[in-house]
């Protein structure tokens, strides 16, 4: 990025379309309307860049060009403390970090003083904002940011002890309070987990940098090895986390270094796919502080990359990245997902995608009709994993959420790893006079009550059988068979709809949508009591080409079927001996061929290749050996 951007002048984030970056830029356009892009720009992670150039080729163009591009920025926002892009909480801890970086190599090559102190002054503003306990986001990820921004400023500016123990008591909080003592991270995504432990690797070696053995950021070892195997037990079978919250998709890497524990062992079989570490010894993982629960068919390696793999959640312990997906669970199995969530999509608030995406209409699970989950933490203390056991090879957990005010949401989910059979029971009661009236005025006027939702990929083909009620979810190799005892109501499927509600999407990554399917059953009942269960079949696919021979009077004739619309097909067959053709028939609408041979001589090598050419010019062929094909008397 470093060469790129010095040559033309130009920032790209996210995948969108460079921009110029210059003196002259105007720092509050927001040219694509995204926020995430505004942070990015005005966090300046791009100073790192130029001072790696800078290092490479050693002729200060690229000190000059990101102290143009600070000066700028200053000159626009030193009196003005109240922009909420130039001072955004996270974007200015993380530029802090990289001016300092920008004047600690400049105070290593003799750089001009004047230049020197201009960036002290800038770095002052900074700590001073930093310090300010009304800008500080406590018991956050941006909190801890901007505790290890001030460590940083406090030290490079040889400040006084105060602000360093201020800054150390801030780390140390910050990072107790963001994982719980289960390993389980606040901010309610597997995402958040694995950035929470990039967090708590950064605050030691930040530490260690400063003061070295004296260092007094810590952190719980049996705390930081339980999110390691909570990471490890996250990671689906290829790799990926699963899309839950505010995750995104990526791969996850080992950002671990010098690790000797059991639970880093489990990560890396995790993530190497069994290749490396070691194996763990339970395929169930319960978190019942941070409200997760975590089912694996098998870690077995010949089996690995196929095996089922469940995440439930039902916890609320932050409002910070918090999406209405208490009871909601996700599910991958033989290599690919069949129950997702809808992502992140971009942090903007108000933008439609983005209020779906959190909202429990893209989440599996159950819900009072038509009602929006509040998200008030202190009206949530009773949500949580309240029951979880193991009988032989089956697990259960149970959860309760009170998400929807008035209303008491209970699932069980059982998984019986042996049949790979998954049930859910469900249950949504209202608990108050108000919400029991709103019901029942529903019921008398015939309207539906209580929704259930799934969230199913669109490589997916469903098909709802409107008589027994059930669902075939149909993937690569299997199918998912989803039952709903003794339901009654009707069943609907909705595929990337807009109007008059958006329904059925998927974000994958910042910014992009993707279609979806949204599988809905509509309940009308005074009280919602529903079980679903979901069954795996293997599907038996028909060959697209076989071949039929029958061997008569020196005469093979071979015929084509396939499972192919015949509709303007054309056929043609090679009769072969070993690895050399004898025969041939070129390409017309026949599917059958005749062909003159001596069966007096050995035919063990011969065999006859059928073709298949449609009418887009795609062709298939099969071999089949003629001494396994049927003789028939003279």
């Amino acid at each position: 990025m470093n060469n790129k951007l010095m040559v033309l002048k130009e920032i790209s984030f996210m995948g969108f379309k460079a921009v110029p970056l210059t003196s002259k830029i105007d720092w509050l356009e927001n040219p694509y309307n995204n926020r995430t892009w505004m942070w990015h720009l005005h966090q300046m992670s791009y100073i790192t860049d130029l001072i790696e150039y800078d290092k490479e080729y050693l002729n200060n163009k690229a000190v000059e060009y990101s102290l143009e591009i600070i000066k700028s920025w200053f000159t626009a926002f030193e009196k003005d403390l109240e922009n909420v892009f130039a001072w955004h909480d996270h974007a200015t801890a993380l530029r802090a970090q990289n001016i300092s970086k920008l004047y600690l190599y400049l105070k290593e090559i003799d750089y001009e003083n004047k230049i020197i102190i201009y960036l002290e002054r800038i770095l002052n503003l900074h700590l001073k904002m930093l310090v300010d306990e009304n800008f500080y986001s406590q018991f956050t990820n941006h909190g801890l940011d901007q505790s290890l921004a001030l460590y940083e400023l406090a030290n490079v500016l040889s400040d006084t002890n105060k602000i360093k123990e201020l800054s150390v008591n801030r780390i140390n909080t910050e990072i107790s309070h963001a994982f719980s003592s289960d390993g389980g991270h606040v901010e309610n995504s597997p995402a958040y987990l694995n950035f929470g432990l990039k967090q708590v690797l950064e605050a030691l070696t930040i530490g260690k940098t400063f003061e070295g053995k004296n260092s007094k950021i810590s952190f719980p070892d049996n705390i930081f090895n339980n999110a390691i195997k909570v990471l490890a037990f996250f990671t689906q079978p290829n790799g990926k986390l699963p899309l839950l919250g505010d995750t995104k998709d990526f791969e996850v890497r080992n950002f671990f270094e010098n690790i000797e524990s059991e639970e880093y062992q489990n990560f890396l079989y995790s993530i190497r796919k069994a290749k490396q570490g070691k194996m763990p010894l339970e395929n169930y993982l319960v978190l019942p502080k941070s409200g997760w629960a975590i089912f694996r068919e098998s870690w077995e390696k010949e089996s690995f990359v196929k095996s089922t793999h469940i995440v439930f959640k039902c916890g609320f312990l932050s409002n910070y990245h918090r999406h209405d997906d208490d009871l909601h669970f996700t599910l991958f199995s033989d290599g690919e997902e069949w129950l997702v969530d809808g992502g992140e999509y971009k942090h903007a608030p108000k933008d439609p995608y983005r209020i779906y995406m959190r909202s429990a209409d893209s989440h599996n699970l159950s819900k009072p009709y038509n009602l929006r989950a509040h998200r008030i933490l202190e009206d949530s203390k009773n949500t949580g994993i309240k029951k979880y056991y193991q009988d032989a090879d089956f697990y259960t957990v149970e959860a309760k959420s009170y998400m929807f005010r008035n209303f008491e949401n209970y699932r069980k989910l059982s998984y019986n790893k042996v049949e790979n059979k998954i049930i859910i029971d469900d249950k949504c009661i209202p608990i108050s006079e108000d919400s029991k009236q709103i019901i029942s005025k529903k019921y008398e006027q015939n309207f539906p009550t209580f929704i259930t939702k799934f969230q199913i990929p669109k490589d997916k083909k469903v098909m709802i059988n409107t008589n027994n009620k059930t669902v075939e979810i149909e993937g690569k190799n299997k199918k998912l068979i989803l039952q709903a005892p003794n339901f009654s109501g009707n069943i609907k499927l909705v595929k990337a709809q807009i109007k008059p509600t958006i329904q059925g999407w998927v974000s994958r990554k910042s910014g992009i949508l993707e279609e979806s399917y949204t599988l809905e059953y509509y309940h009308k009942t005074k009280e919602l009591e529903q079980s679903f269960i979901f069954n795996f079949q293997n599907i038996t696919k028909k060959s697209i080409i076989e071949i039929a021979t029958i061997l008569s009077n020196n005469q093979v004739t071979a015929t084509i079927e396939t499972s192919l619309n015949k509709n303007a097909l054309k056929y043609a067959f090679y009769l072969m001996d070993g690895d050399e053709k004898i025969q041939q028939r070129w390409y017309e609408e026949s599917n059958k061929v005749n062909f003159e041979i001596d069966l007096t001589k050995d035919i063990s090598q011969y065999s006859v290749i059928g073709f298949i050419r449609d009418k887009s010019g795609k062709k298939y062929q099969k071999k089949y050996l003629l001494k396994n094909c049927i003789k028939k008397d003279n």
